[in-house]
């Protein structure tokens, strides 16, 4: 990951020490992202092995391994992110200045190596899922080449980042993939990119603009943005049922249900407010996430326990 000359141009900021300056940067990347990618690998081993997956320790070194890539790639955003997030009046640790630039880039490097290093022990296969994550990532975010300035690249980025965690899963169980995580990792890695990739832009559409950003709602504007994530949402809701219920899948129907019930949600909000900066789809998108894996996760638990 190389930074970009703009990311480290920022006032002084008092020095911190370690045990501060490390919860800082968990912060500025996002726990509630780390527990969600959390959920979906964790989902997948279990669609794969069972809870017997739970206490392997190739699969838990791989499941870290793809949580730590993933921190640094969104420290590596926050980084990237510094002046536009101030504009667009963000309240993690960099953007309100609590947090030093130059010890989040040494925390990444710390981050990068400690997934790659962790990677390497179970296999070469999981180190180049690690480094595509950091490819998609860097892609994504960095400098003035930011995800070629068009619309559609980061919706790609987030695409391939997603469907990572499902193949790392795989990686990290030692099974190959299957019809059910096959579906579950193609709809929730659309629902990543094509409605949470979406209308997470639509409170910034001022910033982003100030920092020459083509979202999709800087170029076709925040009430098509919305409409689109929308219905991108209420497609892949029917998908998933429609999937699950074509291959017999139990976990996948209950979650085909879930996803349907948080699409109609995302496209409410949007109705409501997507002419306006509001975080009430981005917020059903969440629900949505959370909600299907979780639901796998629980039914496949107790599945087992039967």
């Amino acid at each position: 990951m190389t930074l970009p000359d703009n990311a480290v141009r920022d006032r002084v900021i008092p020095h911190h020490g370690l045990a501060r300056g490390t919860w800082l940067c968990l912060m500025e990347a996002r726990p509630i992202v780390q527990a969600m990618v959390s959920l979906r690998y964790l989902a997948a081993l279990l669609l794969l092995q069972g809870v017997a997956g739970l206490a392997s320790p190739r699969a838990l070194c791989a499941g870290i391994s793809f949580v730590l890539a993933n921190t640094a790639v969104y420290l590596f955003n926050g980084v990237c992110d510094v002046a536009a997030d101030r504009r667009n009046g963000k309240g993690r640790p960099l953007a309100r200045g609590a947090l030093a630039i130059g010890f989040a880039r040494r925390f990444l490097a710390v981050l990068v190596l400690a997934a790659v290093l962790l990677s390497l022990l179970v296999s070469i296969v999981q180190c180049l899922v690690v480094l595509g994550l950091l490819a998609a990532g860097t892609l994504y975010s960095a400098g003035s080449h930011r995800a070629l300035r068009t619309p559609w690249i980061p919706p790609a980025s987030i695409l391939v980042g997603g469907s990572l965690t499902y193949l790392a899963a795989c990686v990290g169980s030692g099974m190959r993939l299957d019809a059910q995580v096959s579906l579950l990792g193609l709809v929730m890695s659309l629902w990543m990119a094509v409605v949470g990739g979406i209308v997470k832009d639509l409170t910034d559409v001022r910033g982003d603009q100030l920092a020459g950003r083509r979202t999709f709602a800087v170029v076709y504007g925040r009430p098509a943005a919305a409409r689109f994530g929308a219905g991108c949402a209420l497609l892949l809701g029917v998908t998933l049922l429609g999937g699950a219920l074509a291959i017999g899948s139990g976990e996948l129907e209950v979650a085909g249900l879930v996803l349907l019930v948080a699409a109609a949600g995302v496209w409410r909000a949007a109705r409501r407010g997507g002419g306006h900066a509001s975080r009430r789809p981005y917020l059903a998108f969440m629900r949505g996430q959370y909600g299907v894996h979780l639901a796998v996760i629980a039914i496949s638990v107790l599945s087992t326990g039967q």
